[in-house]
Parts: structure tokens; sequence; C-alpha cells
């Protein structure tokens, strides 16, 4: 937190232009262009459903088409 203080602070000082971007929530909003099925996190199972997958309508972090979405 003191770092970013310290950016804010320079920033005003010398009258400098700062520019921000989200990147937390990069990888929440992309769209997937193909079918991707996964397994059900543990800790999900429904009875009589052991064995469903989950098919992703978003892409997901750590997915190999993640950062080009």
């Amino acid at each position: 937190m003191t770092s970013k203080k310290t950016i804010l602070s320079l920033v005003a000082a010398k009258d400098l232009q700062l520019d921000q971007l989200d990147v937390k929530t990069t990888f929440l909003h992309g769209d997937l262009e193909e079918e991707i099925y996964m397994q059900k996190p543990q800790g999900y199972e429904v009875k009589g459903k052991e064995k469903l997958v989950c098919r992703l309508k978003k892409i997901l972090y750590g997915l190999k088409q993640a950062p080009r979405q």
C-alpha cells in the first residue's frame, strides 16, 4: 500500500500523467469460441450425476486460449 501512495505522490508532485488498468478480471469476460469441457470441482458431486462434466461458457485463468480471448 505504501508503494502505491509513493507513486501517486510522485505523480502529483511532478504533475505527471498516470494511467491504470484492471488486470484482475481480464480472464473473466472472454467468451469461448470452441467447446471445452472440464471435470467438476471436488465437493461439487451430486448423487446420480458423478460422471457428468461441465461445459465452459467463459474463459478460465490457466486455459491456453485465455490470453487470446
